[in-house]
């Protein structure tokens, strides 16, 4: 039956334990027996025998002053009576008394109650007898009286006290039989006790035995040097020899244990070397990336503000060409009056004509400077377009840009080129429309010129007027062209609006990252800091 240990020890307790509780309740009910029996010798039968020597002492003192009656002469008879009054009553005291023991069944047998009618019988023929023989001392007949103590009263004295003697004997012999029975009673339970002592001893012993065997064989060894063994592991010493005899003990154990702590202690050394090592590069990584961020999200703040720059001048190439639109608008209205103008005057049309054609090669010079105004538009527009090309290609190189963002600053650069070629083109432009306007006015001296010349040449009018209406279509034309200018001077506005808005969101993200990188450096230097924890706590064991 395989038993742990406590099991094993409140068995072999337990059944010392019900040997005692045996041992205790047998011994209550032996003492019990043995009480009653002494009970049985001191309270009742010896009580018994004390009224029963009463009785005799009684009726032998009452013989005795009897038989002084009738030697004695009359003039002692009263004390004597009195004797014998006083014995009667001592007599009756003691059969009271006796009385109420038989009264009570439990306390007497049949044959103490024969014992006693016995005695009860001769008490009454001999009380009768005495009572004659007084009778006839009182009488003077004392021969007669002699005749009857002689004959009769002396062998009913010696019947009475016999009758108590038998009580008294039979009493003692119940006290005898009572006292043996207590005797054996203490014997028996004085062998039983041997017996019961010698079986727990012997249990005791086996259960001490079993007991250091169980504990040997559980802990592989003495207790103190299992202590001493499993402290010196605590303290972090894993390099002591140790050996058991007992396989699957306690001790046994420890050496596993200790064996496997040196193993898991060994791996985790080399896994700290291991983490302390990439902690610190990725400490190390996590700085360049941050401060690379943190360069990514000062250039795109840089380039934001640039791009600010470009919108502020092409809002102003935008106003410039509306105002050579409006310009040109009341070119076209004047020109419209000029010719009509022109249809009223019809004298010095030669001078007219010739001022015509020189506001004819003037409006021609300004055709062809909106011509270059139309090239420099296409110039703007082509930069545009390799703007949105680079913008994009921003966008793409700022998805790579999670780890250094080298990529980003290339494009960054490139827009900044771009921006440059831009404001050249912003500065042709204001040129051109300088240009513009200087012929414009040289236009409007001619016509002014031209207005002149109608009141004295008639004749050029008609040629003024065809002139006039070139003019017009020209000045139409223009006016078509800057308000392309204009649309694609908005449409840029616009596209350069989008990318600004596209680098403000890469900046957002380059902040985002920057942050991100800030924590994970932080939960780097948590890990960096657990990592020497854990060495210090490693060099505590000794491997």
């Amino acid at each position: 039956m395989n038993l742990s240990m406590n099991q094993k020890l409140y068995l072999g307790f337990g059944i010392l334990i019900a040997i005692m509780i045996f041992v205790a309740t047998t011994g209550m009910l032996k003492v019990g027996n043995i009480n009653q029996g002494l009970t049985t010798i001191t309270e009742l039968n010896a009580l018994k025998q004390r009224y029963a020597i009463n009785f005799r002492g009684s009726v032998h003192d009452r013989s005795i002053a009897i038989r002084d009656v009738i030697l004695f002469e009359k003039t002692r008879m009263d004390s004597l009576l009195q004797e014998i009054q006083r014995l009667r009553d001592m007599y009756s005291e003691a059969a009271k008394n006796l009385q109420v023991i038989f009264s009570n069944d439990q306390l007497v047998n049949a044959e103490e109650k024969a014992l006693l009618a016995e005695i009860q019988r001769i008490e009454k023929e001999t009380v009768a007898s005495v009572q004659q023989i007084i009778s006839l001392k009182k009488q003077n007949q004392d021969d007669e009286a002699k005749q009857i103590l002689l004959t009769t009263v002396a062998g009913q004295f010696v019947n009475w006290l016999a009758a108590i003697n038998r009580l008294i004997d039979y009493e003692e012999s119940q006290n005898q039989v009572i006292t043996q029975e207590v005797k054996d009673i203490a014997q028996n339970f004085s062998y039983l006790m041997i017996v019961l002592t010698i079986i727990m001893a012997c249990i005791g012993i086996s259960i001490a035995f079993a007991l250091g065997r169980f504990l040997k064989h559980s802990l592989g060894g003495e207790p103190q040097e299992l202590k001493r063994i499993v402290n010196v592991i605590a303290k972090g010493d894993l390099t002591q020899q140790v050996t058991s005899a007992y396989e699957g003990s306690t001790l046994s154990a420890v050496i596993l244990m200790q064996a496997k702590i040196s193993e898991i202690i060994k791996t985790i050394v080399g896994v700290s070397k291991t983490l302390l090592d990439k902690t610190n590069i990725v400490s190390d990584a996590s700085l360049l990336s941050q401060n690379a961020a943190n360069r990514q999200e000062d250039m795109t703040t840089s380039l934001s503000e640039d791009i600010k720059q470009i919108q502020v001048n092409i809002a102003e190439v935008t106003k410039i060409a509306q105002l050579t639109s409006d310009n040109s608008t009341q070119s076209a209205e004047l020109s419209e009056r000029g010719r009509e103008a022109v249809k009223k005057t019809a004298e010095n049309l030669e001078s007219v004509t010739q001022s015509a054609k020189d506001s004819a090669s003037k409006i021609q010079s300004l055709y062809q400077h909106a011509q270059t105004i139309g090239n420099s538009a296409e110039l703007i527009q082509e930069i545009t377009d390799q703007t949105n090309l680079l913008a994009l290609n921003a966008a793409i190189e700022a998805a790579r840009a999670g780890e250094s963002g080298r990529g980003f600053a290339v494009v960054a650069d490139e827009i900044r080129k771009l921006a440059e070629r831009t404001g050249v083109a912003t500065q042709e432009i204001n040129h051109i429309i300088e240009l513009i306007q200087t012929e414009t006015k040289e236009a409007v001296s001619s016509v002014e010129g031209m207005v002149r010349e109608i009141d004295n040449s008639y004749e050029v009018a008609n040629e003024a007027s065809s002139v006039l209406d070139e003019i017009y279509h020209q000045a139409t034309d223009s006016l078509d062209k800057i308000q392309q200018v204009a649309s694609h001077s908005e449409n840029q506005n616009n596209e350069i609006n989008r990318l600004s808005q596209e680098i403000n969101e890469i900046a957002n993200i380059a902040q985002e990252t920057s942050d991100i990188l800030e924590k994970s450096r932080d939960e780097i230097k948590l890990l960096e800091d657990a990592s020497h924890q854990l060495e210090k706590v490693i060099k505590e064991f000794k491997i």
